[in-house]
């Protein structure tokens, strides 16, 4: 390139970016687009313009202007940074991944680079090499919170507790306000009366407002803490506190979400009448045989995956969202969001070959050939007929906890993003009533197609109940598969702080700790059947 182009294409570029702090996404859009018209041949074209698509939500393209970008140029890690994270948020985890790995290769040295890339890593489960990119930003930015920050989880995903503790508290010592860092620290468990950060807390509880973020990520740290050390009404007061303020800074339309089930509701007849009655025994055209482990949250998949995940024939694709992405796809419809109105209305007209064809090829592509891989993704239930009906190998296996333990359960998580309605309980009790009677139908229309395993008697029972499991699946049970201590994999960062211990049952009957606390939830779900009515 001349040096007269080369100056008026960074000019052009100055200006994409200058229209990106301003926040005006559509300038940037226009920009970038005009610019690669003229300067296409230049790599960093294509990549500002994927940055701008890909902030934009629109990541189709903004895959397709990174590996144009890459094309041009194959040995810059940025480009893959931002191909990975386009990938990634359109639900292809594992070419995220791979995408990844390949800038990791160009050794990135920039802070950005090495934070974006570990990001995508993280997600993947790529423990190790994330956190290694982490350290290296760190050697550049020691006080950067977000690095410290994403090291000290990264250290509860990979065990090392007392690490992640000395982790946590680095965070702290440069911003002593990073309510989510008091949440990880208490997360790790094990404070006594002599030993705890309660005084700390309660502190912050007094100079901070009593909403916003960083106090519900310190209510929620109190709620554990008070927990642990058997102060149960300081407990469930941080817990409510946390949640209601949570429960404010959410946008989450409960109607919305009731008029979803009662789409899927309305065409599972139709759905169940196209639905092989029995699951095929082996897998179809060479793929794998999917394993979809389903329920609420928080109500022991994690478990029966780690049982399942025992067996040498049997892989772990992790809290995937493959199946809902090739309905996506198949539909042309690119969203952030599990399932909308929208998608649901037009599962009538779907092609349900071509999502099967597409889910095995990525299958095959991420996995390999025959065999079977476990899918755990909890909220997959509200595919589940979709799933009966478009994967007649697939093994439906839903897991089901007391209600109360169940919604208590997902009442004291803290999530990020997903499960909008578990920050208040009678939203909460309206969706679990609506989950259920859901699920009830399914079971109905296929009996065949889904097994319900209790959590009360997996972990009264785990042998007996294994068993079963391993029956249904097709897969043949040893001893000793019914410890999930046993088993090692990587598992979803949310839950980094949670290793698979031997079976228990600490958690069952947990909620009537609170039970006066939890009347509304509880009052709910007993007018739907759903349990015992409170004492009067």
């Amino acid at each position: 390139m001349r040096k007269l182009d080369a100056e008026r294409a960074r000019r052009d570029l100055r200006k994409i970016l200058e229209y990106l702090n301003q926040g005006n996404l559509e300038a940037a859009a226009a920009a970038a687009e005009a610019t690669t018209l003229r300067f296409g041949a230049v790599a960093a074209t294509w990549y500002w313009r994927a940055m701008v698509e890909q902030l934009a939500g629109r990541h189709v393209v903004a895959v397709a202007h990174a590996q144009k970008a890459i094309e041009l140029d194959p040995e810059s890690p940025e480009y893959y940074a931002i191909l990975a994270r386009s990938q990634l948020a359109r639900g292809d985890t594992h070419q995220a991944v791979t995408s990844a790995m390949r800038g990791v290769s160009l050794n990135p040295v920039d802070v950005p680079i090495l934070d974006a890339l570990a990001q995508v890593l993280q997600f993947g489960g790529v423990w190790e090499q994330a956190l290694m990119l982490i350290e290296r930003a760190l050697e550049q930015m020691p006080k950067q919170i977000s690095l410290l920050l994403t090291r000290a989880f990264l250290l509860c995903a990979l065990e090392r507790r007392d690490v992640a503790e000395l982790a946590f508290e680095a965070v702290l010592e440069v911003q002593p306000l990073i309510g989510k860092a008091h949440w990880g620290l208490a997360q790790l468990g094990g404070w006594t009366p002599e030993r705890n950060h309660l005084h700390r807390l309660n502190r912050l509880v007094a100079e901070l407002p009593g909403h916003g973020l960083r106090r519900c990520w310190i209510d929620f740290a109190r709620y554990l803490e008070h927990e642990e050390l058997g102060e149960d009404e300081a407990a469930i007061g941080a817990l409510l506190t946390g949640a209601a303020s949570q429960r404010k800074m959410i946008d989450y339309d409960a109607q919305s979400n009731a008029r979803i089930f009662e789409q899927m509701k309305q065409q599972l007849a139709e759905c169940a009448k196209a639905s092989d009655r029995v699951h095929t025994p082996a897998g179809v055209d060479g793929a794998p045989v999917p394993i979809f482990i389903i329920g609420m949250p928080r109500s022991g998949t994690s478990l029966v995956e780690a049982m399942l995940g025992r067996h040498h024939d049997v892989q772990y694709a992790g809290e995937s969202r493959e199946f809902a992405t090739c309905v996506q796809r198949e539909l042309g419809i690119e969203s952030d969001g599990f399932l909308s109105e929208t998608i649901v209305a037009r599962l009538v007209d779907i092609d349900w070959d071509g999502v099967a064809r597409r889910y095995r090829e990525r299958l095959r592509a991420h996995h390999g050939d025959n065999g079977f891989v476990i899918e755990k993704l909890p909220a997959n239930y509200i595919f589940a007929a979709a799933i009966a009906r478009a994967l007649p190998e697939a093994r439906l296996v839903r897991v089901v906890r007391e209600p109360m333990d169940n919604c208590f359960s997902m009442l004291r998580q803290m999530y990020e993003g997903v499960n909008p309605f578990s920050f208040d309980q009678t939203e909460m009790a309206q969706h679990y009533i609506a989950y259920e009677d859901w699920m009830r139908q399914v079971g109905a229309a296929l009996p065949d197609r889904l097994l319900t395993l209790r959590y009360e008697q997996l972990v009264g029972a785990p042998v007996l109940v294994g068993r079963a499991l391993y029956r249904f699946c097709g897969l043949e049970w040893q001893d000793g598969y019914a410890d999930p201590s046993l088993f090692r994999r990587s598992i979803p960062l949310a839950s980094a702080v949670r290793v698979v211990e031997p079976l228990h049952d600490r958690c069952v009957g947990r909620w009537r700790r609170y039970e006066a606390a939890l009347e509304p939830m509880q009052r709910a779900l007993a007018a739907a059947g759903l349990g015992p009515r409170p004492h009067p």
